[in-house]
């Protein structure tokens, strides 16, 4: 039972613990390492997204700017149907909220 603390057993053990905190360290700088390259590739993504929503967004906008100058356009040169259809959708709506 003596052996298992003797000066040599102590210098293994001190050695083992040595190289575990080596082996440690190592792992935490591999560790760190890969930590920043997922975070550099996640920014990367991020900014790749932020800029198709952007994109997304302000084709969007001139297809409804777009759409709304044809209709008013189209409104413009001939409003009779739209004041019919307007007219009548008003009065189907009054209808079913009056029998309420």
């Amino acid at each position: 039972m003596l052996g298992l603390f003797s000066s040599r057993s102590r210098r293994d053990a001190q050695e083992y613990a040595k190289e575990l905190r080596r082996g440690l360290r190592e792992s935490a700088r591999h560790g760190r390492g890969r930590l920043h390259e997922l975070g550099v590739s996640a920014s990367d993504g991020a900014h790749r997204v932020g800029h198709r929503i952007e994109d997304g967004g302000r084709r969007a906008w001139e297809l409804t700017e777009e759409s709304a100058r044809e209709i008013d356009d189209r409104v413009h040169d001939n409003p009779w149907p739209y004041i019919a259809a307007g007219t009548a959708l008003g009065l189907a709506i009054g209808y079913m909220l009056g029998r309420r």
